[in-house]
């Protein structure tokens, strides 16, 4: 990993970093001489980081405040070669110095059989309310 973090005008903040993964003698689940004396893979080894030998990717993070900083936003992005892409996006806003309200929603897409492209139907939206006592 490889990453640089940097703070802009105060309140801006840029986070990068590139990731990549490599495994030694990766046996891919299917290539043993004895298939009879393992078991089947797991659905999430099949086809996903850990069926590969390389991984690498980009992640990327932006976060700002606004308002003498009651009100923040944050976007995060990663992609992974041959994996897909994973995005999410949150805003902040403090009511008081007890109460937040958040709202935001994540993203996926890629392949239909990388980690990223399965994840692809569960995109979501979020919405709280927060009271920290």
């Amino acid at each position: 990993m490889l990453g640089a973090d940097r703070t802009f005008l105060e309140y801006f903040n840029v986070n990068i970093q590139y990731f990549y993964k490599h495994v030694y003698r990766l046996r891919q689940p299917f290539s043993f001489a004895d298939r009879c004396s393992m078991a089947p893979p797991r659905r999430s080894e099949s086809s996903t980081w850990s069926s590969h030998a390389n991984v690498n990717g980009v992640a990327v993070r932006l976060k700002n405040e606004w308002l003498n900083e009651t009100f923040t936003g944050e976007a995060i992005a990663l992609y992974a070669v041959g994996n897909g892409y994973g995005l999410r996006a949150k805003l902040d806003y403090a009511l008081s110095d007890r109460w937040k309200v958040s709202a935001g929603g994540d993203e996926y897409g890629g392949a239909a059989d990388g980690l990223f492209g399965r994840l692809a139907a569960n995109r979501i939206f979020f919405a709280e309310l927060r009271y920290q006592f």
